[in-house]
C-alpha cells in the first residue's frame, strides 16, 4: 500500500500528476469523476494503482479512440474495455455514446462483418449465434442476421471433404462419424442429412 503524497496539475493542466510515497506516480484525467476525489495521504492499493495507470491519463473517449484504432467491437465490448481500464461507467458509457455518434462503434456493421467472417471459415448458425452473443450484439438485430443466413449444406459439405475425403467413398460409419463431427460443430439435421446421403434412419 501506498499513499498520495501530492496532486499537481499537468502540462497543459487536462492532466494531474499524482506523486506517491514509494517515489512512482501515474497520470490522470484532471476531468474525470475519479481525479475529483484524489487527495493527499489517501492510500492507493495495487489494484487501484493499475487501473489509474492502465489509461495513463487519458480521457474515456480518447482511450475509446485508441481502443477502436486497434481494432473493431461492438458497444458492449468497448463499454467493458473501458471499464476494466479504470473508467467509471457513467465515464465509459459516455464515451462509447461519442463513439457512436462519431460513426466510429456501430453493433449492425459489426455484427455483420462477424457474422461474414463466421461464414467464410464453414461456422455453423449456432457457433455464430453464440458468437454474436459473446461479443454483445442485442439478441433481437442476431435473430435478423441468422435468419438470413439460410441453409448451410455447401458448408457440410466443404468440412466433410476436409476432414474425410470424398463423400461418395464413405462408408455408412464414416459418414455416421462425419455426422457426429458436424452436430458438434452446431449444424443442423437438415443441412447434414442431404448431403450425408444414406443415413435418413440416423
Amino acid at each position: 500500500m501506498r499513499t498520495v503524497e501530492a496532486v499537481a496539475p499537468w502540462r497543459n493542466g487536462d492532466k494531474l500528476k499524482v506523486t506517491l510515497s514509494d517515489g512512482g506516480y501515474f497520470l490522470a484525467d484532471a476531468r474525470s469523476d475519479a481525479a475529483a476525489l484524489l487527495a493527499e495521504g489517501m492510500e492507493i492499493d495495487d489494484d487501484a494503482l493499475a487501473r489509474w495507470r492502465s489509461h495513463g491519463g487519458l480521457t474515456a473517449p480518447e482511450a475509446a479512440g485508441m481502443i477502436l484504432g486497434r481494432r473493431s467491437c461492438s458497444c458492449r465490448e468497448l463499454y467493458d474495455k473501458l471499464k476494466e481500464k479504470g473508467y467509471t461507467p457513467g465515464e465509459a458509457a459516455s464515451a462509447v455514446s461519442k463513439m457512436q455518434e462519431y460513426g466510429l462503434v456501430d453493433d449492425e456493421q459489426y455484427a455483420r462483418d462477424v457474422v461474414e467472417l463466421c461464414l467464410a471459415r464453414n461456422r455453423s448458425k449456432r457457433f455464430i449465434a453464440q458468437e454474436l452473443h459473446h461479443r454483445g450484439i442485442d439478441k433481437e438485430l442476431a435473430d435478423e442476421l441468422l435468419d438470413s443466413i439460410g441453409g448451410q449444406r455447401d458448408a457440410v459439405r466443404e468440412l466433410i471433404v476436409r476432414k474425410y475425403g470424398n463423400i461418395e467413398e464413405l462408408s455408412r460409419e464414416q459418414k455416421a462419424k462425419a455426422a457426429n463431427y458436424l452436430r458438434s460443430k452446431g449444424f443442423d439435421w437438415q443441412d447434414i442429412g442431404p448431403v450425408l446421403k444414406g443415413l435418413e434412419d440416423y
